[in-house]
């Protein structure tokens, strides 16, 4: 059968394999004897069984393929044979033959220690001798069978084959049939001519069996079998023909056929299953990896049974962890998987059991994965909801108090080996139902940090070795001789610790009874017992395939599987030349590792791996290995001479003789066996393979190569075998690998471990080239494993690379992440990928000419041009680049954070969530240092103390809680305190007196730290009404000021009234919102709802400053310096002293929209803001206060800004996140302004070479912003700062005019290139962009009202001016330098009530299109005097309003985000369009513009989105996130310009082509919502209404080109 084994291997087994690919699954073929001369003889058949056994369990698909042939096989002699049975035959050996009783007695010695003793076959045979020793076993049978000593079953034994027997077992035992198939082979000849040829000759008993043989198959599974007819002349002649002959194409055909069937099929059913998820394949494999351990018997039961016991006792109270304490070796995991099988019947049915073997599987090897995977594993085992997005740590946390809230289910979490992830994650106290029991080593002294009495696992005494030896022993059926045991003991007269007790029991079964001493040895430490091992797998294997085969499994970054293995072994012609010294491969076509070589290495070092879920895939490796050893770090020069950047290193079917098999692994769970050596091995394969640099380099190259997929594809690579002189070039058949296995299914494997090989490799060009600088492969990362794991990638180059480009591409792929999406890993639809990397890389490429970041911005520019679907290119960078001021985004609460806390050295931050939990995170790297649960409602108020020590916070749930900050344990608990019902509340410690005082808005209470009793309350007065408050610590006084101004002072100890006296000037009505404690002046200030800024002294005396509007908050410096109080939006800067409040600036901090926080950097010279327009505005005090940057965030507004040194961590309780911003200058910066100014009032001239804005809102200066230099020489542009490494600024302030009052919208003719400016005084100023000392001017309207909205007409030949409910039309005259404007020609008054007019367009024909405050809007014909209503936006008003360029179409856009087409002639609507971010905070149209063909729309919102529309039918065709509002948008003859409040201009291309496919998603992966309404010929309209429903967002592109409006669908989408 050598020719269809060939064939199959070279023609078949490919095709099956890339299918195979495609769908997720692993393809191995285990062909036990191909490649292999003698595969028979004692000890295969249990090895072969054991294969068709893990077959049937792995496999998806095709489990077992037989090839049945006119050959029968040989049949081997058996390994062991019963003693009995022994006897009986040799009795009838001893008159017949006595040379063969013999040569069986001399074969077959006795081995007294097996219960019952049997006789076991002493190999190697001698060649020859094989055959005669199974002739003399048969012909004894025979005979004994005849005289009724044996049976007939015993008798077959000698008679059957291997064949027989794997046939049997897999197809005609007690299991189901399962996935398999048996090919038949019938040739034309007779069965003599067909023996003659295929070797020698078979017996007539061999021929009956065969022929019995294929009987049975047909009779009990005529479903399985394939019948292949050869030809005569095809039989051993034809095994190379080429082409291939027929009839081994239809077997090939009929194989490929057959598998690809069965496992589409088994794919199809494992559909219908929940059992393919992630979370369920991680519990199937530790539970699997439990009941293995399982079957090693504990030896500590009285350690079980104590926890158990700790477990029931503890359970309804706060306890700390259960703490199992030991070294390495002494049984913690047998205990806990033991502990697993007891826990429910210790603590009822209903328990709730977790088991974690950490390092077992990818998920359980990363702190964020193992918490995510058992937050989801515990709220499904409960019942309770999902967690949502946040800190994998603080959801762990919350899940705990979830499932101690819920009590009615004990919950038990068992983790092994913590000491690998650390045990700062776990939390210091178990509220009541919940239990944690780890294992630990002694290193560390983790037991201590959680408090409590751990469990130590103690080495066994004499006594329990002894009971453990025997229950092994008695359990395997074995026993020991008297000298045997006594060898035994002399290693373990005084006990010893589990792992090496059970390695040298393990040893101890093994032996003989015949054995000599002198070949015995007991190890005594596991690192002996290792290198024993190593020393007996390459005894009995060879010294090269146990060195290279161990040595490639010390140097993957996450394991092999089986089929890469033997790949990897493939390739490596050191092995293989060793495999075939003896004798040539089986074929000139095909070069491999015959298969039964590894299976006899993989079970003898089975004992020695974990098998671990990862990649997709079950991989072997190391138990607890250490990892790769550290390279020293390269840095990228320059060559001498050549200009190139190199690196530089620092100086000082189970196939059988008639059958083939191979078995498909997929998704699956394999049982793994750890009962090994563990960390010492992993040592003893380092120390002897692997102790040369060269020789791990020399493996991570083959391993490069291998999921490079260099050799794959059917290349050949060279190699000297022994038999040949010279070198031959042959496929290997390794696995391809593609990038890509489909267009959905990424290749994890390559992506997880081609760059890690490549860095350990020192092929740093290609890891540049082909890796870290290509963007296909980032962009397949990000898909396949989230952005997270491709930094984590980046981040393990930097510690090997000194690159500042590969750090900062790093840092980009950072900014990429969402915080608020539920996806820790951060996967990105790849267009979202491209466009951002781009966008914010493309500003750095001048710097870096050539580089990496250079070749990224061409990839993606590259990639972004030749998409077939509607695609917008960014032309230059507009996304903050990876350099800029946000440092780190910090995962937050679910709910959003409600305070936010520094300690008074900036060391510790604490944030308190509106869900009640608290996070402590160390301000040094800003790790999280606690999770601090026990509040059930919203935080209220924190405060640290005691040197930051300790904190001491407030919550909605009525309680005040002490932490501990440096075990994060609860220390007190007082119940039943006032949460207040006022804004401001306020903490307050003596630390001398061990006082804390709680200011609630109402009332004053104070307790003693150390008891936690009350020592005084003091009220309100009247009773019901506000207080506010402050303690003065040196001077012992409290003072606190009620309603009407009455200050009252008390004894801070004793809370005894002092003083009382009465201020003026404080409105009753007023309420405090705000306040602040002057430490070194000894004052009080607070802020009051009525506009009242209130000083009081610690004698009572008060001052009183009056602002405008309520106050909001006031921020001191952290000298006390400057005080920040905010008030609508403003922000005024004071200096407060004892005579009263200072303003330093002449001017407030004017903002867009309501002010929320502040914060005052250490040096007085910055004040950092924040407002409701979603935005960190950054003021240099030292200038008069002028507007220095503007840090962007597409989530909602900070409501909280706290200093921690240098950095500035923002907060909201709107968003699951933190950002941390570093504001320090760059050296280089030059102070350009930003613009704070509305959409009205930015101008963008066509092409882009002018920007037109006010200096700031209320400023009288207009500027004039010339950046046209920057769009020619291709840098990036950058409105208002320097964001390029050049630290050149990005164009120039050309003119700057005084406007005499405060811009209120502006319009710029684009052709003329005039610039129209509406003045709050009613005045519009007209001056041409080119001279603008040149200035025109529009006296005011009649009813002198501000300039509300400015509208050109398309010819630029007419003017509205609009002013409140006035709207006046005004032609514009050619004139040079000024155009010549006479009086208006036309006006007139809105005359609607309580509504004003909010924007305008003019159409031709003096026609004037308005939109009002209250949603109407209207067209005006003002020759004609007519006013046509058009159809409302309902309450929303209208906040954009745009003409096409031809004026047949108009858009209005209103705040809800509707946006309405209109047909200009008709006067009504055509399509409805509305898309939503669904994580926005704001929503909205900013405004809008046609493309210059008037074929499509592009608007900008207030969700920080660009979207492109089809003008025709109203569809959506793209989407772009620019992560800022934009404020204007203009079009250009190939896409857009567009300028945002952070300062930068966009410049997108938009590409548009012919088809696009039905598959298409214009969302791009954005969370949004679309939909469109269409009106139909008729008038009727065309609606959907799905009631937000989830329609397939690949309909987008087919109702964009529908033909036939009036039957368009709507669009309705959502991504969740």
């Amino acid at each position: 059968m050598e020719a269809e084994r060939e064939a199959l291997m070279e023609s078949a087994y490919p095709e099956v394999q890339a299918f195979c690919q495609k769908h997720g699954l692993m393809f191995e073929v285990i062909d036990l004897r191909w490649g292999v001369r003698d595969v028979t003889g004692a000890g295969q058949e249990p090895l072969f069984l054991d294969e068709i056994r893990r077959c049937q369990e792995l496999s998806v698909g095709p489990s077992f393929v037989a090839l049945l042939g006119s050959r029968y096989g040989p049949c081997p002699a058996p390994a062991t044979i019963g003693e009995e049975e022994f006897e009986a035959l040799a009795a009838q050996l001893q008159q017949e033959e006595p040379q063969a009783l013999q040569m069986l007695t001399r074969r077959y010695l006795k081995d007294e220690n097996a219960t019952p003793p049997v006789y076991a076959l002493q190999r190697p045979l001698p060649h020859g001798e094989q055959q005669s020793l199974v002739l003399a076993l048969r012909t004894a049978a025979r005979e004994a069978e005849r005289k009724g000593l044996i049976g007939q079953c015993q008798r077959l034994r000698y008679h059957k084959s291997d064949t027989h027997r794997e046939i049997e077992a897999r197809l005609l035992g007690p299991e189901d049939e399962g996935a398999a198939v048996v090919f038949l082979r019938e040739t034309e000849t007779s069965l003599d001519e067909e023996g003659e040829e295929e070797g020698e000759e078979e017996d007539e008993d061999a021929r009956q069996m065969l022929e019995e043989l294929k009987g049975t198959v047909a009779s009990a599974c005529p479903g399985l079998l394939r019948v292949h007819r050869a030809p005569h002349a095809a039989a051993p002649g034809a095994l190379r023909q080429k082409p291939q002959p027929k009839h081994l194409k239809e077997l090939c055909d009929q194989f490929v056929a057959v598998a690809n069937y069965q496992a589409i099929q088994a794919l199809r059913a494992r559909e219908g299953h929940p059992g393919g998820g992630r979370l369920l394949q991680e519990l199937s494999h530790h539970a699997a990896l439990a009941r293995e351990h399982c079957r090693t018997p504990c030896w500590r039961p009285e350690l079980v049974d104590s926890l158990c016991q700790r477990l029931r006792d503890s359970l309804p109270r706060c306890h700390p962890p259960l703490v199992v304490h030991g070294p390495p070796g002494c049984g913690k995991t047998v205990l806990l998987c033991h502990l697993r099988g007891v826990a429910c019947q210790a603590l009822g049915p209903e328990a709730v059991v977790v088991f974690r073997l950490l390092g077992a599987s990818q998920d359980s090897c990363g702190r964020d994965a193992l918490l995510a995977s058992l937050c989801q594993q515990v709220c499904l085992a409960l019942g309770l909801s999902p967690l949502g997005t946040g800190d994998p740590l603080l959801r762990f946390h919350h899940a705990l108090l979830s499932a101690s809230r819920q009590a009615s289910q004990p919950l038990v979490l068992i983790l092994d080996a913590t000491e690998s992830l650390g045990t700062a994650w776990l939390p210091a106290v178990c509220p009541p139902g919940v239990q944690l029991v780890i294992s630990a080593q002694d290193e560390g002294g983790s037991g201590g940090a959680f408090g409590g009495d751990p469990f130590v696992v103690a080495p066994l005494s004499a006594k329990e070795a002894g009971k453990a030896l025997a229950e092994s022993l008695a359990s395997a059926g074995r026993t020991l001789q008297p000298e045997q045991r006594a060898l035994f003991w002399q290693s373990f007269s005084n006990g010893g610790q589990a792992l090496p007790l059970s390695l040298a029991v393990a040893e101890a079964r093994r032996w003989p009874s015949f054995a000599s001493l002198s070949a015995l040895a007991v190890p005594l430490t596991a690192a002996e017992a290792a290198h024993r091992l190593c020393g007996r797998l390459e005894e009995a294997h060879g010294s090269v395939l146990v060195a290279n085969a161990l040595s490639y499994l010390a140097c993957t970054r996450n394991g092999l599987s089986e089929a890469e293995m033997k790949d990897v072994l493939s390739l490596d012609n050191e092995v293989l030349s060793e495999v075939y010294r003896s004798h040539p491969p089986p074929g000139k076509g095909v070069l491999r590792l015959p298969p039964l070589l590894w299976s006899h290495l993989r079970r003898d070092l089975n004992p020695e791996l974990e098998e671990k879920w990862s990649d997709g895939f079950v991989l072997m490796g190391f138990l607890h290995r250490s990892g790769a050893t550290p390279l020293p770090p390269l840095f990228f020069g320059v060559a001498k001479g050549s200009g190139k950047r190199v690196p530089l290193l620092p100086r000082k079917g189970k196939a059988r003789s008639l059958s083939a098999a191979g078995h498909l692994l997929g998704k699956q769970n394999v049982p793994g066996d750890m009962l090994g050596t563990s960390r010492e091995f992993s040592a003893a394969v380092e120390e002897r393979y692997l102790s040369r640099p060269e020789d791990r380099v020399r493996r991570h190259l083959l391993l490069a190569d291998f999921f490079r997929g260099t050799w794959s594809w059917g290349a050949k690579k060279p190699i000297v075998l022994p038999s040949s002189a010279k070198p031959v070039s042959v496929d290997r058949k390794v696995t391809p690998q593609p990038l890509w296995f489909s267009s959905r299914l990424p290749n994890r494997r390559k992506l997880s471990e081609q760059p890690f090989h490549l860095l350990h490799g020192g092929r740093m060009e290609e890891l540049r080239r082909d890796v870290l600088g290509n963007m296909a492969w980032i962009s397949c990362r990000v898909a396949s494993s989230g952005v997270r794991i491709l930094a984590t990638d980046f981040a393990l180059c930097l510690t090997h690379i000194f690159c500042p480009e590969l750090r900062l591409v790093r840092d980009c792929l950072l900014l990429l992440l969402d915080p608020s999406v539920d996806d820790a890993e951060g996967r990105l639809e790849p267009n979202v990928v491209y466009t951002e990397m781009l966008a914010r890389l493309e500003s750095l490429a001048s710097s870096y000419p050539g580089g990496l970041i250079a070749g990224l911005c061409q990839q993606c520019k590259s990639w972004l041009g030749s998409r077939p679907h509607p695609s917008l290119v960014p032309l230059d960078g507009f996304l903050d680049p990876p350099d800029g001021p946000l440092r780190k985004t910090l995962p937050g609460f679910p709910k959003g954070t409600s305070v936010l806390e520094a300690s008074p050295d900036q060391r510790v931050l604490l944030a308190g969530s509106l869900d009640g939990s608290i996070i402590v995170w160390d301000t040094e790297d800003f790790s999280v240092r606690h999770v601090l649960l026990g509040h059930s409602a919203e935080v209220r108020c924190l405060r640290v103390f005691a040197r930051g020590t300790c904190a001491i916070s407030v919550a909605q749930d009525r309680t005040l809680r002490l932490w501990s900050l440096e075990s994060g344990r609860e220390e007190a608990v007082v119940p039943a305190v006032p949460a207040g019902d006022q804004e401001w509340c306020q903490l307050s410690v003596d630390d001398k007196h061990q006082i804390v005082y709680w200011v609630s808005g109402s009332e004053v209470e104070a307790w003693h730290l150390g008891t936690a009793a009350p020592a005084f309350r003091i009220l309100a007065e009247p009773p019901g009404g506000w207080l506010c408050a402050a303690v003065f610590v040196p001077r012992l006084v409290v003072v606190t000021v009620s309603a009407g101004g009455c200050v009252r002072l008390w004894d801070s100890l004793s809370g005894q009234l002092l003083s009382r006296q009465q201020l003026g000037g404080l409105p009753e009505d007023a309420a405090p919102t705000c306040g602040a404690l002057l430490r070194k002046m000894g004052r009080m200030v607070s802020g009051f709802s009525g506009g009242s800024l209130l000083m009081v002294s610690s004698e009572g005396n008060g001052l009183l400053e009056k602002l405008p509007e309520k106050i909001c908050f006031v921020a001191l410096s952290e000298d006390e310096s400057l005080l920040a109080a905010g008030f609508g939006c403003r922000v005024r800067i004071f200096r407060p002293d004892p005579t009263g409040f200072h303003q330093v600036l002449n001017s407030d901090l004017l903002h867009d929209e309501e002010v929320c926080a502040a914060a005052i950097a250490a040096d007085n010279t910055t004040v950092f803001t924040s407002s409701r327009s979603e935005c960190v505005w950054v003021w240099r005090l030292g200038q008069e206060g002028w507007l220095r940057d503007v840090w962007g965030d597409e989530g909602p507004p900070a409501t909280h800004l706290t200093l921690c040194g240098a950095l500035l961590v923002s907060a909201s309780p709107h968003a699951p996140y933190l950002r941390v911003w570093d504001p320090r200058d760059d050296p280089g910066r030059k102070p350009l302004l930003p613009c704070m100014a509305s959409t009205k009032c930015v101008g963008l001239s066509g092409g882009g070479k002018y920007v037109c804005f006010p200096r700031s809102l209320e400023s009288c200066e207009l500027v004039l912003w010339d950046v046209e230099e920057d769009l020619m020489t291709g840098q990036e542009i950058i409105f208002f700062k320097i964001k390029n490494t050049t630290c050149a600024p990005a164009g120039e302030e050309r003119e700057t005019l005084d406007t005499s009052a405060a811009v209120r919208c502006l319009e710029v003719a684009p052709q003329r290139n005039l610039a129209f400016v509406g003045l709050a005084s009613g005045t519009v100023l007209v001056f041409p962009l080119d001279s603008a000392q040149d200035v025109g001017c529009i006296p005011p309207a009649e009813n002198r009202k501000p300039v509300c909205a400015l509208a050109l007409a398309r010819s630029e030949e007419q003017v509205a001016v609009a002013c409140k409910d006035l709207v006046q039309v005004l032609d514009v005259g050619r004139g040079d330098p000024v155009p010549l404007i006479d009086r208006p020609a036309f006006s007139f008054y809105t005359q609607i009530p309580g509504a004003d007019i909010s924007c305008v367009a003019l159409l031709g024909g003096y026609r004037v299109l308005y939109g009002m405050t209250t949603g109407q809007l209207f067209l005006y014909h003002c020759p004609q005097g007519q006013v046509f209503a058009l159809e409302a936006h309902g309450s929303s008003g209208v906040t954009c309003l745009q003409t096409s360029h031809r004026e047949a179409w108009a858009l209005s856009g209103a705040a809800d985000s509707l946006q309405c087409l209109w047909d200009v002639d008709r006067c009504h609507w055509e399509h409805q369009m509305s898309f939503r971010k669904e994580d926005s905070f704001s929503q909205g149209v900013l405004c809008a513009c046609f493309s210059t063909d008037d074929r499509l729309l592009f608007t900008a919102s207030l969700d920080q989105c660009v979207t492109v529309w089809d003008v025709s039918c109203g569809a959506l065709l793209a989407v772009q996130l620019v992560h800022a509002r934009v404020t204007r948008i203009v079009p250009t003859p190939d896409g857009f310009m567009a300028v945002t409040k952070l300062g930068y201009l966009i410049r997108e291309r938009f590409l548009h082509p012919p088809s696009t496919s039905s598959r298409y998603d214009p969302l791009g992966g954005i969370r949004a919502t679309c939909r469109v309404t269409s009106r139909r010929t008729s008038g009727e309209e065309d609606e959907d209404v799905a009631g937000g429903q989830l329609a397939h967002r690949g309909d987008h592109a087919t109702q964009a080109r529908h033909s036939h409006l009036n039957n368009k669908l709507s669009q309705i989408c959502r991504i969740g």
